[in-house]
């Protein structure tokens, strides 16, 4: 999950670097919240999807004991 994190936030910092040095400085202050906002969104839908199939994964294999 750490690693998902990780690279996501890797991700969003180098679409910034690539906003800022082709559109301008104030479309890229503009744009950088929603940005924050979408990822954000994406990684914590994640995490509550990798969690839900975790817990199901750890129920069934405390059933079949």
């Amino acid at each position: 999950m750490t690693t998902t994190w990780g690279l996501g936030l890797l991700v969003e910092a180098a679409t910034r670097v690539v906003l800022v040095g082709t559109v301008s400085l104030d479309t890229a202050a503009a744009l950088s919240p929603a940005l924050t906002g979408v990822l954000l969104v994406m990684l914590m839908t994640w995490t509550a999807s990798y969690g839900r199939r975790a817990g199901e994964a750890r129920r069934a294999a405390a059933e079949s004991v």
